[in-house]
């Protein structure tokens, strides 16, 4: 019996003599064996249950308890019915998430709405690209049928290189030997190895892995080469990697060939450009005499007015150095040689007027002059002398940075025509340590207008842009005007410097003094003499308000109507803006939600409606706010004369804040 017993228990056999030994199991091997068991003892104790749930009595003799499915007509069918919501719970919302789509940022989307199906799509088919060539091959466990490194012979190959490349390497020997194994990318490959987009596609002649692109996973996904294998298909299609280097260098030669002919073209054109302006340069400088209408007096003589920027002489009769010269309305040879003489008359007398003339007030002069004047540089290209900044401000004086831009412009217009209109803004501010280059472009020449674009560049940049228009006077057609406001002569007005130093005596905080001091300063150095009418401003309606200040240039000659016109630009800058902050009620020098924060000017229009005027009488500025929010403020500005001649209108648009502070937003979440 016991011999019978153990021949029929199943038992291993030994190990022959001849048999090959084992081989030894790697952790991967171990692994597989114990998923493999697990997995044989889930299936038989399923089948275990299936058996239990027959009708085959049970150890204890009794019929196992069946379950009876929820698809049976039985009425101990289970019921399915929904669940009942509990009022204590309160008031909720309710969301199938079924239909709901993860959108990768946090949030959960209903319906879909706001997924990009498209880029979804791409993303999707980008991830299945790439998927289909990282599936790893199954390990033997006999050595001899997996394959090997091409160096060192391991096992432990780089499963990607073997499928997408072809290439039996191992990571070890793959990065040790960066010179064989690194991927380049399809940039480096045309640009180093001059291959095409062509060859490059083609998976047959070099095959190349894809890598989610770094930019955007939506954008195609980049290709990856092995070094190698594009160092071996460009050697033979150059035939050597020095007929490569030969190829590259010829290639380089014809970009430069290129670069240096582009640069040649650019130079010729530079050079046509400047005998073009050196010729409009000389067109400029030549004298054009501009003479008014014939007008006959009472004796029936005609007489004929000559008219320039500088000067008015009758041509009727000029004498100089005791000699006199006559026209006479006749065609004679007489006549022809006496317009001869007259030109050359003019000519010196325009030279002994302002030798003598401008010696008088030389030093206040100069100061305006060096303020508003600019240097020629080419024919339709001028330079800054100096540019002023005034006391806690961050850029020059828009008001200077206008007159020397009219100036500008002034000169590259015939003189036959006057300035009517400019309009201008500010792009951003400007230093006073580096001149401001003022380029005039010439956009319009007509009978009656003609139309300059002036640009100031800084540093490289553009700073200031003004466009404005010139006319031929029309002093035939009507004419009217709002009349001048009542208001004390500019006499019986305080001085702005006097305001400044009655303040400063009665601040008891010195810091604040010095600056009101400062302010003080600065109006006795500056060429512009101010006097407040009514400082608080002057109601007018019921709604509107009035400041009005009378402005004056200091001991300056009488200039010509071109020069006035430049200075009064200069003068419609100054406490322009300031009057929309003092509508609002901002303080200027203090502290709190009333404070001025800042103040600075976005665009300024003037419309010049008359030739006859002079700065260095006071001239009324009347100036109202009708709109201010938003951080901005409109001021409207009208200049009058002594004698109650509306002049000019203007216009201004300004940068007007409080010192507040923006509220907080606050985030909602969209669940």
């Amino acid at each position: 019996m016991t011999e019978a017993s153990s021949s029929t228990r199943l038992a291993t056999p030994p190990r022959g003599e001849g048999s090959a030994p084992a081989l030894p199991l790697t952790p991967e091997h171990v692994k597989r064996i114990e998923i493999n068991r697990l997995l044989a003892k889930a299936k038989q104790r399923e089948r275990e249950q299936e058996s239990s749930s027959s009708s085959i009595l049970n150890a204890n003799s009794k019929r196992p308890l069946g379950v009876v499915p929820a698809t049976s007509n039985s009425p101990t069918a289970p019921q399915q019915r929904p669940l009942q919501r509990d009022s204590r719970l309160g008031k909720y919302f309710e969301y199938d998430l079924s239909k709901m789509a993860n959108s990768k940022g946090g949030f959960l989307i209903e319906d879909d709405n706001e997924v990009n199906e498209d880029l979804t799509r791409k993303e999707r088919e980008r991830e299945r690209q790439r998927a289909q060539q990282n599936l790893d091959p199954p390990i033997f466990l006999d050595p001899k049928l997996n394959p090997k490194c091409r160096d060192c012979g391991s096992i432990d190959i780089d499963q990607t290189f073997k499928k997408i490349f072809g290439c039996l390497v191992c990571n070890k020997c793959k990065n040790d030997k960066p010179e064989k194994y690194s991927l380049l990318t399809k940039t480096e490959c045309k640009e180093d190895y001059l291959l095409t987009d062509a060859e490059l596609r083609d998976q047959e002649l070099l095959p190349h892995l894809l890598k989610a692109n770094p930019h955007k996973s939506t954008y195609a996904n980049m290709m990856l080469f092995l070094r190698y294998q594009v160092e071996e298909f460009a050697w033979n299609k150059w035939g050597s990697p020095e007929a490569l280097d030969t190829e590259w260098e010829r290639r380089e030669g014809e970009k430069k060939k290129k670069k240096n002919k582009k640069f040649e073209q650019g130079l010729k054109e530079l050079r046509r450009r400047t005998r073009e302006g050196v010729w409009q340069k000389r067109k400029d400088a030549e004298h054009k005499h501009v003479f008014g209408v014939v007008e006959k007096g009472s004796d029936g003589v005609g007489k004929q007015q000559y008219d320039d920027r500088l000067y008015r002489i009758s041509a009727t009769a000029t004498i100089l150095h005791g000699t006199a010269v006559s026209l006479k309305p006749d065609n004679s040879a007489a006549n022809v040689f006496s317009k001869y003489h007259l030109s050359r008359l003019i000519s010196l007398s325009l030279l002994r007027w302002s030798t003598t003339s401008m010696s008088e007030g030389q030093a206040e002069h100069e100061r305006i002059s060096t303020s508003l004047d600019v240097e020629q540089i080419d024919v339709n290209l001028f330079r800054s002398k100096s540019l002023w900044l005034p006391v806690r401000s961050r850029g020059v004086f828009g008001g200077q940075v206008i007159s020397q831009a009219v100036i500008s412009a002034t000169k590259c217009v015939n003189p036959a025509f006057g300035l009517h209109s400019l309009h201008c803004y500010f792009l951003t501010s400007a230093s006073p340590a580096v001149p401001i280059l003022y380029y005039v472009e010439r956009l319009r020449e007509g009978r009656s207008y003609s139309t300059r674009s002036v640009k100031a560049a800084q540093n490289g940049k553009i700073v200031f842009i003004m466009l404005c228009s010139f006319q031929k006077p029309e002093l035939w057609q009507p004419e009217r005007h709002w009349p001048i406001p009542e208001v004390p002569p500019p006499e019986e007005c305080e001085l702005e410097e006097d305001f400044y130093l009655r303040e400063a005596n009665r601040a008891d905080n010195e810091k604040l003094k010095n600056i009101l001091l400062d302010y003080r300063d600065e109006r006795i150095k500056s060429p512009v003499s101010i006097r407040t009418v009514a400082r608080e401003g002057r109601p007018v309606g019921n709604s509107v308000t009035m400041y009005m200040y009378w402005m004056q240039a200091k001991s300056v000659p009488k200039y010509d109507a071109p020069y006035q016109k430049a200075i009064l630009g200069y003068l419609s800058d100054l406490y322009f803006i300031a009057v929309s902050a003092n509508t609002l009620g901002l303080k200027r020098l203090s502290r709190g939600p009333d404070a001025l924060g800042m103040l600075s000017t976005l665009d300024h229009s003037i419309y010049y409606y008359s030739d006859d005027f002079d700065c260095g009488d006071s001239l009324l500025y009347v100036i109202s706010s009708p709109r201010a929010g938003s951080g901005r403020g409109v001021v409207h500005g009208q200049m009058y004369t002594r004698t109650g001649k509306l002049v000019a209108v203007m216009s201004q648009e300004g940068v007007v804040r409080a010192d507040r502070q923006a509220p907080k937003e606050e985030t909602k979440a969209r669940l």
